[in-house]
């Protein structure tokens, strides 16, 4: 499904490079359930490369975790985390 969105349009566009896939799992305390999120993104990610960006060495970002799941993110492949709330704090509404 994830892979439909890497069509020939967005690839094909002059002045737009895309550099991974990003993703979030599921708000929940289950790790078991954040680990195959995280997983499937990381197998998304492959099939995406594979098909539509094999020589393009821009696209290489897994951007998935966030403060409260970053260690099971890192652990399935992330690139790039997210942790604001770790250094700023939880927000505020």
């Amino acid at each position: 499904m994830l892979a439909a969105l890497a069509t020939e349009e967005l690839t094909g566009l002059e002045h737009v490079r895309l550099c991974g896939l990003m993703a979030m799992a599921t708000h929940a305390d289950d790790a078991s359930l954040i680990a195959q999120e995280f997983t499937l993104v990381r197998d998304t990610f492959r099939v995406v490369k594979e098909e539509f960006f094999p020589e393009d060495e821009a696209f290489s970002q897994i951007s998935m975790g966030m403060s409260d799941d970053w260690p099971i993110a890192v652990e399935c492949g992330a690139t790039l985390i997210r942790v604001g709330s770790s250094i700023f704090g939880p927000r505020e509404y």
